[in-house]
């Protein structure tokens, strides 16, 4: 990302481009975006690696909400 030229992409594919030219704080250039299947089989995967006795989906859900709340959190802080 140059900003040297229009730049036509999915939403996507430019957030991706943008946090790997800025990444956060804390995080690094180089991170995989996974789909749903790949989530499930990841969380999958670790789950059975740690002994973890809940459904993947449940494991999901739990970081869904979680990164959710974290979300409302921080809008919090800015905005009130």
């Amino acid at each position: 990302m140059t900003g040297k030229s229009p730049c036509i992409s999915t939403v996507h594919s430019f957030a991706a481009m943008v946090l790997r030219d800025f990444p956060p704080r804390g995080f690094t250039r180089n991170f995989t975006i996974l789909d749903e299947k790949e989530q499930f089989i990841t969380v999958s995967n670790l789950a059975k690696l740690y002994q973890v006795d809940q459904h993947p989906r449940a494991i999901l859900e739990k970081l869904t909400l979680a990164r959710n709340l974290r979300e409302r959190q921080i809008l919090q802080l800015v905005y009130y």
